[in-house]
């Protein structure tokens, strides 16, 4: 029986390679403001980062894989705020890298909601829609946990 499961865990592990991604941080910037280009500088709002490394589907073995990145500025923090992106002191920024090439998104629509104050940060329900100049788009549809960093400089 052990190594069914054994061949099991390695048939799993390998199959999950086709495209797909891995949560790389999620950090929350106090006194913090977001530039369109995603560069983080000291301000007056809250800056949410959320950064993940992705594979594109099909690229089973090629060793292919880019980094993204949202940054979300908003007013306040406080649990049971919710705000549309891009409406009054809300900004939003993408940037996915691969190979060294940036593509930045088109368009980023959608909204945050404060859920609550954590310990080390805060938990934030997400519905974000990104479309890339290809015309794909990339959703994010969850709550994620988001911890503190120091203040920009």
């Amino acid at each position: 029986m052990l190594p069914v499961l054994g061949l099991v865990a390695a048939l799993l592990s390998t199959s999950s390679c086709c495209g797909g991604y891995a949560v790389v941080r999620t950090t929350v910037h106090d006194h913090a403001e977001v530039s369109p280009s995603g560069e983080v500088a000291a301000g007056s709002g809250t800056v949410l980062h959320y950064s993940r490394l992705g594979e594109p589907l099909n690229s089973c073995g090629s060793g292919t894989k880019y980094l993204e990145d949202l940054w979300i500025q908003v007013p306040s923090v406080q649990p049971g705020a919710a705000y549309a992106l891009g409406a009054p002191g809300v900004v939003a920024a993408y940037l996915r890298g691969q190979d060294g090439n940036p593509v930045r998104a088109t368009a980023v629509s959608g909204k945050i909601r404060i859920k609550e104050q954590t310990r080390d940060g805060l938990s934030a329900e997400l519905q974000v829609t990104i479309r890339l100049p290809s015309g794909e788009e990339v959703k994010l549809d969850d709550e994620y946990a988001f911890h503190s960093r120091p203040e920009p400089q």
